[in-house]
């Protein structure tokens, strides 16, 4: 029997659990009771004897008493390793009775008053709990890089927070699998899906401005605020959140110098890559599942490689929607309007009209480098499927609606001089929520309040409400985050979309200021402020109208150096995706009822719309608007606008605007993933 014996620790779904292994044989003394008894039953046949001499042969090789353990021994050893007996929801919960030094349980809430965090460990000591290490927060790693900053980037290697996040997934990297089912519509049109898999008992619930958001899923599925650019189609990180040179509005990013060039960096997020499956699964259901490992059936997300076609650790989608900054350059940072078309607006101005078409935005885009572009199909597809893995429903506005249901224009009732407020009736300030964003023009003798006129944003735009104020027993006042200005009988204030920035107000990685459901409030999706109350174009796909029954065929191209804004070029180079559109009714917004993952190209569209049954509390719970032309081509755009109200949702898709037609509610987001095909 050999007499060393290892204790190795193994990491099991985030959990530290000990074995012990005999470097030999394990440990076994039935073998040892047999042969005693056998000897008590037999003599030895002088054939099987030993000789003095090779006795003491034999006992000279083998090993000292002092170096071996006795079974006693060993049992005791075994008997006080850590095992893992469970989890339990709060300290409270653990046991008091029937425990053994060494017993290990997860506890999944925090408790101040015993030093716990969430997703700690505690071990019995025989006396009392000691807590191990938990599960590491990225929140607090988002607070304390700064120490790191200078290790990580100094300008000469840009590869060290590359190296640095691959690490940190290996670290988090869970076994786990992860999915949804939900039934095909025909057999049952809930919403609702079942988890399945280690999904199971996991869960968010979104926070507000005054309500912390409540997550137990673990930490690798979290995102990280970052900056970064791109160089040649690879996406370089220059700052963590945390880090000294990290920032977040135009004035706080630090450009940094590489080779010699200057290069101004966007906020990002950063999501680790995934494998993933789609489609309908042994019991007739269609599922949606995960994993952060290679599994059979498991394709590596087109998020998740680089210009090769490789794996690659993680990807970065732009926190914030498109904005210009004041050197007139598209980006991705708080403060900043969403750019979109005002008509009377003449470059140079505060609010100059930035037509974020799918044509326009090639070019646009392509004023930050040959691989920046508006956001991919990829990336809208990914946030939608993450968001029923994690909130096991398909109808999104019932956890978070978006900025879609915030349309109001009024007059202002008192004419002021330098203020900056403007006073409403009580019933119409009472429509107006704090933290969202007004518009306010002088519309002088012009009687058209339509948004898309610069008019209606002359004073200011996207300004946010900071406070409410009473005038009088009839008027309430809205106090705005802006320079004093002056009001008169003909000045108009107009909800508007979110300015980039909101997600300071969230007390989580997912939430909306204020309240998640009423509609006034964009929404916060692991970091990434989305549904600010416009439609987001697709920049790498447009929609080609099959005939006068509303099917349109969808053309994508994954390179963003190959972009074009030509129709016979798209047809061309371009990749016809093997899935289609194809809605009920013509000119009226038809509700979802299933959509298709094409997985290889990275795109998800609906693909039946308007059954019997759907709606917006059914299905998919979002709309496809299609018009009735018979020939010609239209572009994608997702999400809605701030009149949508229940056709919109992170599944909804408008495709009945011309590929180069813009408006005041149609946005853009930056990419620089468009690196493959």
């Amino acid at each position: 029997m050999a007499g060393n014996f290892k204790v190795r620790m193994y990491d099991l779904q985030n959990r530290y659990k000990f074995k012990v292994f005999c470097s030999g044989t394990p440990y076994d003394d039935s073998g040892v009771k047999q042969d005693i008894s056998d000897l008590k039953n037999s003599k030895a046949n002088k054939s099987e004897t030993y000789s003095k001499s090779e006795a003491n042969t034999l006992l000279n090789a083998k090993a000292n008493t002092s170096d071996v353990y006795t079974k006693s021994e060993i049992d005791a050893k075994v008997s006080s390793v850590y095992k893992y007996k469970g989890s339990v929801q709060n300290y409270s919960n653990l046991p008091t009775t029937g425990l053994t030094v060494g017993d290990v349980y997860d506890i999944k809430n925090a408790d101040s008053t015993h030093g716990i965090k969430a997703g700690d460990n505690v071990a019995w000591n025989g006396t009392t709990w000691d807590v191990l290490s938990g599960i590491v927060d990225l929140s607090e790693i988002n607070n304390n890089i700064a120490n790191i900053n200078g290790f990580l980037f100094d300008g000469t290697n840009p590869t060290k927070i590359k190296d640095f996040l691959t690490m940190m997934r290996a670290m988090l990297v869970t076994e786990g699998e992860y999915g949804v089912e939900w039934d095909l519509f025909a057999t049952n049109n809930s919403s609702s899906c079942t988890k399945l898999y280690d999904n199971v008992g996991l869960s968010i619930t979104p926070g507000t401005d005054s309500v912390a958001e409540v997550n137990n899923y673990p930490k690798i599925f979290d995102s990280i605020d970052c900056n970064y650019i791109n160089i040649n189609g690879e996406d370089i990180i220059t700052a963590l959140k945390g880090m000294s040179n990290y920032g977040e509005t135009p004035s706080e990013i630090q450009d940094v110098t590489i080779d010699g060039v200057t290069y101004t960096p966007d906020v990002g997020t950063v999501h680790f890559s995934r494998y993933e499956k789609y489609g309908i699964n042994s019991s007739g259901k269609m599922e949606y599942s995960m994993s952060w490992i290679p599994r059979d059936g498991y394709t590596l997300i087109d998020l998740g490689k680089d210009k090769n076609g490789n794996f690659k650790p993680y990807f970065i989608i732009a926190k914030y929607v498109a904005g210009y900054d004041g050197n007139n350059k598209v980006r991705s940072a708080a403060g900043l309007d969403p750019a979109c078309h005002l008509t009377g607006s003449s470059a140079g101005d505060e609010n100059a009209d930035h037509n974020m078409n799918y044509t326009n935005c090639i070019n646009i885009f392509h004023t930050r480098g040959n691989y920046y572009s508006a956001a991919l199909m990829s990336e809208y597809g990914f946030i939608m499927r993450d968001f029923w893995l994690k909130f096991g429903t398909r109808n999104t506005q019932s956890i978070m609606a978006g900025n879609t249901s915030n349309s109001y224009q009024y007059a202002v009732a008192t004419a002021e001089t330098d203020v900056h407020r403007v006073v409403l009736t009580n019933a119409q300030a009472a429509n107006i929520d704090l933290l969202s964003c007004v518009s306010v023009g002088d519309r002088g003798t012009a009687t058209n309040n339509d948004r898309i006129n610069k008019y209606m944003h002359n004073i200011c735009k996207c300004a946010r409400v900071i406070a409410k104020e009473t005038v009088d027993t009839d008027h309430t006042a809205l106090i705005l985050d802006h320079a004093n200005f002056n009001t008169t009988s003909t000045t108009y204030v107009s909800t508007m979309h979110e300015r980039s920035g909101y997600s300071k107000y969230v007390r989580g990685r997912y939430g909306s200021p204020v309240n998640n459901t009423n509609g006034k409030h964009g929404m916060v999706f692991n970091g990434i402020e989305i549904a600010v109350g416009g439609y987001e174009v697709a920049g790498n796909a447009i929609l080609d109208i099959v005939d006068d029954t509303g099917k349109r065929e969808v053309y994508v191209m994954n390179n963003a150096t190959k972009l074009s804004g030509t129709v016979a070029t798209i047809k061309d180079t371009y990749t016809k995706s093997s899935l289609s559109i194809q809605p009920t009714t013509l000119n009226t917004w038809n509700y979802i009822t299933r959509y298709d993952y094409d997985i290889t190209n990275g795109l998800m569209v609906p693909t039946e719309a308007g059954q019997s049954g759907s709606g917006t509390s059914t299905g998919f719970a979002d709309g496809l608007y299609v018009d009735n032309a018979a020939s010609g081509q239209r572009e994608c755009l997702w999400l809605g606008f701030l009149n949508n109200l229940g056709n919109a949702g992170l599944s909804c898709l408008n495709a009945y605007i011309g590929m180069s037609s813009g408006d005041w509610f149609i946005l853009a987001r930056l990419s620089t993933n468009g690196v493959r095909g």
